[in-house]
């Protein structure tokens, strides 16, 4: 245990528990671990320093500085314990306790996606809590080979072995896992913790509907069902019959706890918002739309299994999280003067403008001018640089255009100013397609796009050597569809054949097949010979003039060709044809060698253009949207025919900028054309003048990386199945056009608590007087100061969460936690007793007081510095807790704005409160002293006073605590419906909810826990938790806690960039190590002696224990396949204790975890070890008994209670919460 410096302790008046919390978990340290900080006076400095550095401006900046250290002196109010450990720290770790994070589909990839993200925010020191609703119940069938689900409480214990695999700070992660009332599964959730080693990382909770507790007040029947895209699935139970399983296994293990769901929806003051509401009627694209993907240029359809991946959005790139089908709708075409079309239903939306156009000089003069001053003509010249002439005649245009008003002053000068059409004209919108007319402006995205990074496989044709004693030719293909086989395909598909070989030999079968290209030059006969026997290892035959003189055959024939032509869909007739699929989904290099061959084969370079002509308009259309890929604009037109000759479809690319990117990306093959190419762009430089770039008028340059084309029409297509999507930045590329994506995910997903409490101890005057009262003028302060500085953590800690995702989040919603700690002992320094009514009405009062003054310091903040982006002033008001504020302040709110989308929350305080030294949250007094084991070898024990209780003793002289006045009441005697009504008194003024826990007797009966749940529901609770004392030792005795050091454990965030990408074959080592479980095997695979994945399997164990085993193994080798440092996972694992250890050849091994470690560590070190020794059991010592507590796991000690929702050590600080 380390040495408190004198300091420390004196700050505390020798308060070991209070000066140790604080010196080992929150004061500073440098990169060493060296301790910076010796008293919280130095933490204050450094806080109230980072936050105020937000501010805007110097002047506030100090303002602040010195007002947040008076809120945070003497422990007014405290922060949660991450903005503590991180403020002004050099630690990478996110300042907000606890994430939502969402199960984005129902699927394999998608459960362990979550578990992934666990473990960034777990890395990150953050808590979590998901949903497992989305998961298909057991039984439904999968397709896999499993062929039925294994369910969703099946994937609870890989969660909770990430929460308990990544360190924080020498503790594990918090998680809570909740699922629906009417989820099939429910009874297996219910029941989980029965097990004592099953989920031992995470709390519970079941969420309740309406619906459910009716149909339990009246005994009626309950319908569980599930029901996706994929799965339905529906029966019904008895709801008392569920209600009763529900509370015994409450009562057996503290677990499940309750959320009355309908109620938390109702009462959200952001339920209103879009992100938080399923549509009734997603917009949406048909399936054969392009998207520029990390997997190429993909129609939509083709990407409905997919999740997570990168596609082309307006500035860079956006993550689409998952494609869905959404059903069968009305689709219109819109096509556009370019030739560029998009079909969707009308109410999807696209980035337009609507307008005439205004030529370059109009422009330049309306971007001088503001819309909210006049401007006169002098001050114009001079800004433009434009000659008065000039000047005045564009400005009479524009007038009469009435982009601008024109007015005179006295001495016969005129002013200009901009009216709001104008600036109208150049900005683009959202607007849904239908509502657009013939002449509005699209944007469109015209820059390089997202291409993959690796090769496709080639895949092993089948090839017969011989048949019937004809020898067969056999081809060697390459392994990988590399530039060659891109290059080959262009020349196949524009200017070759390939068909069944025809002519008359008796040595051929019928089957014989052959690709044939022709050459009309040398460059093209060298290119096509080249191509012909690096592809297929032979070298072609023909090569003869044609009876026109002009043209060459080369070919390549045998029956072993039929895999290829198959394999990429050569064996179609020219109409039909289509750029490869393959192709589609190669690298950069690969598509620009097949454009370039299909340019030379059907394409050529005349005097103002590149063109190529195909009957295939879905070989034109493509390649348009190729073309795209390289930042190239074109056009198409379609040249009609007579029937039954087929219409041709013409590609041009006329625009001088597109011209010199096809000519730096793509090119052509022969000389003649590529010095036409060259011709060419130097004749329209010269044509167009400095600065140009285009003679057409269908299409205008905004940027470097966008155009504006003009729609020419829509049309009617019918009812078609379409496709939705949903993408990280609410925007992306489809068909070129810069799209919104459907629909959007709900707040919660990706939600953040920013944490932070009022010790309400310290705002009683005349404390334990008969004159006791609320310092209602420094309380007011506090909360005010209070909430700013909240808002400002959400700033501060921008770049400092796991996900992206999270980080955007908070800024979206701005949700701040304003609470509170000491609410039992102001009781009590007001005179008042915790469970009578006297104590109900004051904490109504106080609560509503509280809640008032914090969201009007909200509407100040609001005014300063603007509302939370999701806010709409007529939606907020109307939610139900909003509306029942004061009404000048809900006008206020209504006219003014709000900074903070829920502002109160009551979380658990376990560390931070103990550290001041006050009672928890809304909870009462747990104990009024505890019993203590000296650490000296007597291992004497000695009574520990409350700090409250102690400082009342001292002050009247009492000298024990049987002589207390009867106001000190504690958690176990007070009647636990009381203490609901406690709970439900202050629900009505807290927006977000209350983390709280109803202490029983360890006697406490199936009736009592029934009441409780039920009285919960009625009084207005949103949630509510029991714990009967004694039901979660066995859990507790069991976990895997570090008690030897509070090192911080950095997780930097891993950049995608830093992303392995796994070989075909890797070599690896097998260790067998002995765990008091039995024989663990652990195979570690290395790519250049760096360990690139690891397995992980137990012997002879149950499959529970085979599952969290090969879970470590697939987190493991996620981190380290993306670049993560495997001393880093040796640092975190190392140590981990369990219930025993065994020995292994001289060395200790504690726990799986501690196994994986030491066996990383091994194969990293290059250590050589042998033989394995004689295995040693070693049983953890017992502990003194204390009545009322459990045994910590960090100290051995029982002094450990279950108060406000959390676990919190009276001896050491351990607590599972922060």
């Amino acid at each position: 245990m380390i040495e408190l410096p004198k300091e420390t302790l004196d700050f505390f008046n020798g308060d070991e528990l209070r000066a140790r919390i604080f010196y080992e978990k929150y004061s500073l340290s440098d990169e060493n671990g060296n301790r910076l900080e010796k008293t919280p006076v130095e933490m204050w400095r450094r806080i109230a320093s980072a936050l105020a550095s937000v501010e805007k401006s110097e002047d506030k900046k100090k303002k602040f500085e010195e007002e947040f250290y008076w809120l945070l002196e003497d422990f007014k109010f405290v922060p949660g314990g991450r903005i503590l450990f991180g403020a002004g720290s050099i630690h990478k770790a996110t300042l907000l306790n606890c994430y939502y994070l969402p199960i984005k589909e129902d699927s394999l990839e998608g459960i362990f996606t979550t578990a992934k993200e666990m473990a960034r925010t777990y890395a990150y020191g953050g808590g979590v809590g998901i949903d497992i609703s989305v998961l298909r119940p057991k039984g439904a069938p999968v397709h896999n080979a499993a062929r039925f689900s294994t369910g969703a409480v099946s994937f609870m214990e890989l969660f909770s072995v990430t929460t308990g695999t990544i360190g924080q700070t020498g503790r594990r992660g918090a998680l809570m896992i909740t699922i629906d009332v009417s989820h099939p599964d429910i009874e297996d959730f219910i029941e989980v913790k029965k097990d004592k080693k099953s989920v031992r990382y995470a709390n519970i909770s079941v969420k309740v509907s309406d619906d459910f507790m009716k149909a339990v007040t009246e005994d009626k029947p309950f319908k569980l069902h599930f029901k996706n895209d994929k799965v339905e699935f529906n029966r019904e139970v008895k709801a008392r019959d569920l209600w009763k399983r529900i509370i015994e296994n409450a009562l057996a293990t503290g677990d499940p706890g309750m959320m009355f769901w309908d109620r938390m929806k109702k009462e959200s003051p952001t339920e209103y918002d879009d992100k938080m509401a399923i549509k009734g009627t997603n917009p949406c694209l048909l399936g054969d739309t392009f998207l520029q993907t990390e997997y190429g240029l993909t129609q939509i359809a083709k990407l409905e299994m997919r999740q997570n991946f990168l596609a082309a959005d307006t500035k860079d790139k956006t993550t689409v999280k998952k494609v869905w089908i959404t059903g069968t709708k009305d689709v219109y075409k819109f096509e556009t003067s370019m030739g560029y079309f998009l079909k969707a239903t009308s109410n999807h939306n696209v980035m337009s403008r609507e307008g005439e156009d205004i030529n370059p000089t109009e422009k330049l003069i309306i971007s001088h001018l503001s819309g909210e001053r006049y401007t006169t003509m002098r001050k114009l010249a001079n800004l433009t640089g434009l000659s008065n002439t000039t000047l005045s005649r564009r400005i009479n245009i524009l007038s009469k255009k009435s982009l601008i008003s024109i007015h005179e002053n006295k001495y016969g000068g005129y002013f200009i100013r901009l009216l709001p059409e104008a600036e109208k004209m150049n900005k683009f919108y959202w607007k849904e397609i239908g509502d657009l007319r013939v002449g509005d402006k699209l944007l469109m995205s015209v820059k390089e796009g997202v291409f993959p990074t690796d090769y496709l496989i080639m895949p092993k044709f089948e090839q017969v050597e011989a048949v019937n004693g004809h020898k067969r030719k056999v081809f060697h293909f390459p392994e990988i569809i590399n530039e060659d086989v891109g290059g080959l395909l262009g020349w196949i598909v524009t200017d070759g054949t390939s068909v069944p070989y025809n002519r008359k030999d008796s040595r051929l079968l019928d089957s014989e097949k052959t690709i044939e290209i022709i050459a009309t030059n040398k460059d093209e006969d060298n290119d096509i010979k080249k191509l012909f026997t690096n592809v297929f290892g032979v070298r072609p035959s023909g090569g003869k003039f044609r009876k026109s003189k002009r043209v060459k055959d080369w070919r390549v024939s045998g029956q072993n060709l039929d895999g290829f032509i198959r394999y990429f869909r050569l064996d179609r007739y020219h109409d039909i044809i289509e750029i490869p699929s393959q192709i589609l989904s190669s690298p950069k290099s690969v598509v620009a060698s097949f454009i370039k061959r299909a340019f030379q084969g059907d394409g050529s370079c005349v005097y103002d253009r590149v063109t190529i002509d195909s009957i295939s308009d879905k070989f034109i259309f493509a390649l348009q949207q190729l073309l795209l890929k390289f930042g190239i604009i074109s056009s198409v037109k379609t040249v009609k025919r007579v029937a039954p000759r087929k219409d041709i479809y013409v590609l041009d690319i006329t625009d001088l900028k597109s011209l010199e990117r096809f000519r730096d990306n793509i090119g052509f093959v022969s000389r003649d054309k590529k010095e036409a190419l060259n011709k060419l762009i130097s004749r329209m430089k010269k044509m167009l003048g400095r600065g140009n770039t285009q003679f057409s008028s269908k299409y205008r340059w905004i940027d470097d990386t966008h155009i504006e084309v003009k729609l020419i029409g829509k049309s009617y297509l019918g009812k078609f199945p379409v496709y939705d999507c949903e993408t990280s930045t609410h925007s992306f590329v489809a068909n070129g056009f810069v799209v919104h994506n459907c629909s959007e995910q709900p707040l919660e997903n990706y939600g953040a608590c920013d944490l932070g409490a009022l010790n309400l101890s310290y705002f009683v005057k005349n404390k334990f007087e008969k004159n006791a009262e609320v310092d209602w003028n420094t309380l007011e302060r506090t909360i005010r100061l209070g909430v700013r500085f909240l808002d400002n953590v959400l700033d501060y800690s921008y770049d400092k969460h796991a996900l992206k995702e999270q980080a955007e989040e908070t800024v979206y919603a701005r949700r701040i936690g304003l609470g509170f700690m000491g609410l039992a002992d102001m009781l009590i320094g007001m005179g008042l007793k915790y469970d009578s009514d006297e104590s109900i009405k004051f904490v109504d009062s106080l609560m509503k007081r509280i809640t008032e003054i914090a969201y009007d310091e909200s509407v100040n903040l609001a005014v300063e510095k603007g509302s939370f982006p999701a806010f709409v002033a007529e939606k907020h008001v109307s939610r139900d807790f909003v509306s029942r504020l004061d009404k000048k302040l809900v006008d206020r709110i209504k006219k003014q704005g709000l900074r903070n989308s829920c502002i109160l929350t009551v979380a658990p305080t376990g560390s931070i409160s103990t550290m001041t030294g006050v009672s928890g949250g809304v909870e009462p007094i747990f104990a009024l002293s505890y019993t203590r084991r000296s650490e000296s070898l007597s291992e004497e024990s000695f009574d520990v006073l409350d700090p409250f209780v102690k400082e009342y003793m001292d002050r009247f002289g009492i000298k024990s605590v049987k002589d207390l006045p009867g106001i000190f009441v504690t958690a176990h005697g007070i009647d636990p419906l009381f203490r609901v009504k406690m709970q439900a008194t202050i629900q009505k003024h807290i927006d977000s909810s209350i983390s709280s826990t109803v202490n029983l007797p360890s006697s406490a009966s199936y009736e009592v826990v029934d009441k409780i749940y039920r009285y919960a529901w009625e009084s207005g609770c949103k949630s509510i938790t029991v714990y009967r004392e004694g039901s979660k030792e066995d859990i507790l005795k069991s976990k895997d806690e570090d008690n030897d050091s509070l090192n911080r454990v950095e997780e930097k965030r891993l950049s995608s960039a830093n992303k392995l990408n796994r070989p075909y074959m890797l070599h690896g080592t097998t260790m067998k190590l002995p765990i008091a479980e039995g024989s663990l095997y652990i195979t570690m695979n290395k790519d250049d002696d760096h360990i690139e994945e690891i397995f992980i399997s137990l012997g002879r164990s149950g499959e529970s224990e085979k599952a969290y085993t090969e879970a470590i193994g697939r987190l493991i080798s996620i981190y380290l396949q993306e670049g993560g440092d495997v001393d880093r996972i040796i640092k975190t694992l190392k140590g981990i204790k369990g219930g025993s250890s065994t020995w292994f050849n001289g060395m200790q091994i504690f726990s799986v975890p501690d196994a994986v470690s030491k066996a990383l560590e091994m194969e990293e070190r290059g250590i050589n070890i042998s033989k394995v020794g004689n295995l040693h059991t070693v049983i953890s010592p017992g502990a003194a008994k204390n009545d009322g507590f459990s045994v910590c796991p960090a100290c051995g000690q029982k002094t450990l209670v279950f108060e406000n929702g959390c676990y919190i050590c009276k001896n050491c600080g351990y607590t599972k919460c922060e």
